[in-house]
């Protein structure tokens, strides 16, 4: 509400009366991926009205949760948060997630939150979580679909349930019955299939959804 009519009182107040600083106890838990608080604060940060207290509380909360995780996870391929055992970020729809961390490392970049770090570093590292999603990542995938005749010969052929879309992508928490080669590493926990339930009288054998259903960004 605060976005569409700032002058509502009450809107306001709950902006607010946010912890941003902890981002509302989550600090610690969160990471770049989170989309709700961290879009209601660009929000609130591009809103000429919001206050200046409120504003350096955002400011700080962003810094610890998207500056300061983005570059804890470092790697070739944009990384995100999990590793062997726990697959954290790499869950259902972690493309999702990929392109979170890249659209809200750019956000940052632009209302110049950077936590110490150069405006440069921080936009090359939101590059890394896009261009992952166009192939620069452990499998070589354009998690894309229906892009051989463009170049993309290893794109995405099994979306589950739809066509011309963005796959979900890898799965560390994938518990159906198709193989799927080193799941132990999550940004490896991927598979192009698009098998639905497939019933075996117990329990769905494929379960294509929760690796492959499209997820808008």
């Amino acid at each position: 509400m605060h976005r569409l009519d700032p002058s509502l009182a009450a809107a306001a107040a709950r902006v607010g009366a946010v912890d941003w600083a902890s981002w509302d106890g989550t600090v610690g838990a969160a990471t770049p991926a989170e989309d709700v608080l961290t879009t209601a604060a660009w929000h609130a940060l591009l809103d000429p009205t919001t206050s200046e207290a409120t504003r350096g509380a955002m400011r700080a909360g962003i810094a610890r949760v998207v500056i300061a995780p983005a570059f804890e996870e470092t790697g070739a391929y944009g990384g995100m948060r999990g590793g062997p055992g726990n697959g954290w970020d790499y869950s259902w729809g972690s493309n999702r997630a990929q392109a979170s961390y890249g659209a809200h490392l750019m956000m940052a970049r632009h209302l110049g939150v950077l936590c110490g770090r150069a405006a440069d570093e921080v936009s090359e590292r939101a590059q890394r979580h896009l261009h992952y999603l166009l192939g620069l990542n452990p499998l070589d995938m354009v998690y894309f679909t229906s892009l051989a005749a463009y170049g993309a010969e290893h794109s995405s052929f099994a979306a589950y349930h739809a066509w011309f879309s963005f796959v979900g992508g890898p799965n560390f928490y994938y518990s159906c019955a198709c193989d799927i080669p080193r799941r132990e590493r999550p940004a490896y926990a991927y598979g192009d299939f698009s098998t639905g339930c497939d019933w075996d009288g117990s329990r769905c054998r494929a379960g294509a959804w929760a690796i492959t259903e499209p997820m808008n960004a």
